[in-house]
């Protein structure tokens, strides 16, 4: 009885429904209704067109698609997830869409960390599966992914293997499969590495309007000692301050060392056809003269590759060792005014570096009868800020050697500067300056200024003549 239609008279029956046929079968969508359902009237004065049919719940359930067609979702990035609770939970809650029986969930493991999901209906016989990770060409994207992500923190294989163990996961690809996806990685790197180069290359050109532009260079190797066989050299323009160009070198390389073969016959030669395509080594003579051959290969490319020519170059020391092979060997440096300038990049060769300061005075002590070393004294923090300092200086000022020398010694000055002697001279003056109390000089606020972190004048004088050199 409807609770809107008042009261029913004692012994009168209520209204039978009519049944009017499932509605699901009656229309498609939203909006398309039957003329048995919705009959046009005949009068002309009554509107013809049908009305909206509202669609339920169990209806949009089963106009779902299927889990077999890719998802279109906003949700972005990885999850790990522990199989026994999701899937006890999947089969707890969904329905079959046909017979509304619950489904089972299975999964298979496939190459490396993919694998392949099942939801399958007993009574219907209907199964649909999923992967765990998109499909990159015949392979999943996962293993990828993750051989990626321990190359990048300096891992390989057998680390990934242990990572994967101890989190309870599949074990990861084959060597073979390894090795390839590496190879596709490096192959990757090494495209978004040019592009970002050659943009860096253009904006250095915008930056000084001209083709000719001045560089820093340097190399580098992956150990401390001059033993490597690994090491790379870096361009990086002066403006920008952005890498230019990468040059790695190699002495050694794995895929030859796994040749136990003799090196000759039918099949060392098969073999080195095959390797040499992927050979590491490009290097012969000693680690130290990479960074000289290394210097070469890219000023003799920066035309072909970058269009552009290292007239000036800002280096340290080291960069004289391929100061000579660059004018034997590039053709346009014998037609420029090739200039290099030293800079001290990392401070290293002009002594102002912790173990090269301590080395020197050790235990002892100076003319004020304390070492150098100490609390409120030269501390490796201290050593390291100026020399960053230092390093920033040289770089901001390569244009001139007045304003370069007038900065270094601010950074001294300002260094040994107290309350009782105040030695800002060469500091910038103005409210924009770096130096505090030449701020404060500027708002005339001098007299309460108080000086922090000055180092005394025994340790100064000691480090004085980094300074002057």
């Amino acid at each position: 009885m409807n609770a809107f239609t008042g009261k029913r008279n004692s012994g009168q029956r209520p209204k039978k429904r009519r049944f009017n046929g499932n509605q699901h079968s009656k229309c498609n969508s939203v909006g398309n209704v039957s003329q048995e359902s919705s009959p046009v009237s005949s009068n002309p004065g009554i509107s013809s067109t049908p009305e909206p049919v509202r669609i339920s719940a169990s209806r949009r359930k089963l106009d779902l698609k299927s889990s077999s067609v890719p998802f279109t979702s906003t949700f972005k990035g990885n999850i790990i997830f522990d199989k026994a609770l999701l899937f006890s939970f999947l089969e707890n809650n969904l329905r079959c869409k046909v017979c509304t029986v619950r489904v089972s969930i299975s999964d298979k493991r496939g190459a490396g960390l993919s694998s392949l999901m099942s939801i399958y209906c007993n009574s219907c016989n209907i199964q649909l599966s999923t992967r765990n990770s998109k499909l990159l060409g015949p392979k999943t994207e996962i293993n990828r992914w993750i051989t990626y992500a321990m190359r990048s923190v300096g891992q390989g294989l057998e680390s990934m293997k242990t990572f994967c163990g101890i989190m309870d996961l599949n074990p990861p690809a084959s060597q073979n499969s390894y090795e390839q996806i590496c190879r596709r990685v490096n192959a990757a790197s090494k495209n978004v590495a040019n592009e970002s180069m050659k943009k860096a290359a253009d904006e250095e050109v915008a930056a000084v309007d001209s083709t000719d532009i001045t560089v820093g260079v340097d190399g580098t190797w992956k150990t401390r000692v001059h033993t490597s066989q690994i090491g790379d050299c870096t361009v990086i323009g002066a403006d920008t301050g952005k890498v230019i160009d990468v040059e790695v070198l190699s002495k050694a390389c794995i895929g030859c060392s796994r040749w136990k073969g003799p090196r000759l016959g039918s099949a060392f030669k098969k073999w080195h056809t095959r390797h040499s395509q992927v050979c590491t080594k490009n290097h012969i003579g000693s680690s130290g003269k990479m960074e000289g051959d290394g210097m070469v290969k890219l000023f003799q490319r920066s035309e072909s590759e970058r269009g552009l020519r290292y007239l000036k170059y800002i280096g340290d020391g080291d960069s004289s060792t391929f100061f000579v092979n660059l004018g034997m060997s590039c053709i346009w440096w014998k037609c420029t005014s090739f200039k290099s300038r030293m800079c001290w990049t990392c401070s290293k060769t002009n002594g102002l570096s912790s173990p090269k300061i301590i080395k020197k005075y050790g235990s002892k002590k100076l003319y004020d009868n304390k070492k150098i070393s100490g609390k409120g004294r030269l501390t490796d923090n201290i050593i390291y800020q100026l020399s960053v300092f230092y390093g920033n200086v040289i770089r901001k000022h390569s244009n001139s050697v007045k304003d370069m020398r007038n900065a270094v010694w601010a950074i001294y000055f300002h260094t040994r500067s107290t309350d009782n002697e105040p030695l800002h001279s060469f500091c910038p003056a103005g409210e924009t300056s770096w130096c505090k109390y030449n701020q404060a000089v500027s708002k005339r606020t001098a007299e309460t200024f108080r000086h922090k972190n000055s180092l005394p004048p025994a340790v100064m004088d000691a480090i004085k003549r980094i300074f002057n050199s």
